[in-house]
């Protein structure tokens, strides 16, 4: 796993990621974001900042995975309302489970 400022000076890597977790303020232009075409990106936008390494930041953000760390990924996403978001949310962690083709050990929930 390596974290990188999206658009920034963090070293680069020889390794292609899998997946991403990307976090951007809401100031990002998301447009100008760029990923490799084999790398699932999953993140979300933030008005105030990003917890990181280096503190609560402005920017783009992410976390980067590759086959090296282990990590299985699935994603599921559906628009809900206040009424029916425990629904939606239990339908999403079995669409994952699906997908996995087992219980996932964690589930990161994104309500925006």
């Amino acid at each position: 796993m390596r974290w990188s400022e999206l658009g920034g000076s963090s070293p680069p890597t020889t390794r292609t990621p899998t997946f991403a977790l990307a976090y951007a303020t809401a100031d990002v232009p998301l447009h100008s974001l760029t990923f490799a075409p084999e790398t699932l990106v999953v993140g979300c936008t933030s008005s105030g900042g990003v917890f990181t390494p280096r503190g609560y930041l402005r920017g783009a953000h992410a976390l980067f995975f590759d086959e090296a760390d282990g990590v299985d990924v699935g994603v599921a996403g559906m628009p809900t309302t206040a009424e029916n978001a425990r629904e939606f949310a239990a339908e999403a962690a079995r669409q994952i489970a699906t997908q996995l083709g087992r219980a996932p050990d964690t589930l990161l929930l994104h309500g925006t």
